[in-house]
């Protein structure tokens, strides 16, 4: 569905505007001050790799941040976009409608949008069933969306065996609704 919400700098986006200009949209939903998220951007660098990887190739990040403004960990995204050198947009939506739209349930809950509006993919962006742990104890990294599961998802072929999204960190929306 398509959705129209103003980013840290003010500026408009709406998922029709990349949609019309062929792009397949990746949108994660974000917030600056979950653990996992903080694991993505700050430790492994996750989301800002596979944007310039994949930016060449016409696909488009928007990040997106539906907790509530009355929630403790609501705000510094600003701050953590110029930290962590990210380059696209982080999209707010303070009273949750895109992301019940989307039935958000997760940060980061990942969907793949082709450039026709169809979600080839919704879900997580990596297989650490110990997300809570932060992959301390773990010898071996996690496994991303590795290059086969990408592939897929910007082609026509089935995602194999797709991370199991995890309920770890809740998207904060419910409080003052």
């Amino acid at each position: 569905p398509d959705f129209m919400l103003k980013d840290t700098d003010g500026r408009a986006h709406s998922l029709k505007q990349y949609l019309d200009s062929g792009k397949t949209v990746v949108v994660s939903w974000f917030n600056a001050n979950c653990p996992l998220i903080i694991r993505h951007y700050e430790k492994y660098t996750t989301f800002t790799d596979l944007d310039k990887a994949y930016a060449k190739k016409g696909i488009v990040f928007l990040a997106i941040n539906s907790t509530n403004p009355n929630h403790p960990q609501f705000g510094g995204d600003a701050d953590r976009k110029k930290n962590w050198h990210i380059q696209y947009p982080i999209l707010l939506d303070p009273d949750g409608v895109v992301g019940k739209l989307y039935a958000a349930k997760t940060t980061p809950h990942v969907f793949v949008i082709t450039s026709d509006g169809v979600v080839r993919y919704a879900g997580a962006i990596d297989d650490d069933p110990q997300r809570h742990r932060l992959n301390a104890s773990r010898r071996q990294p996690f496994t991303h969306l590795g290059p086969q599961k990408r592939r897929q998802l910007i082609s026509d072929e089935p995602v194999q065996d797709p991370p199991r999204l995890l309920r770890i960190d809740q998207i904060h929306r419910d409080l003052a609704r």
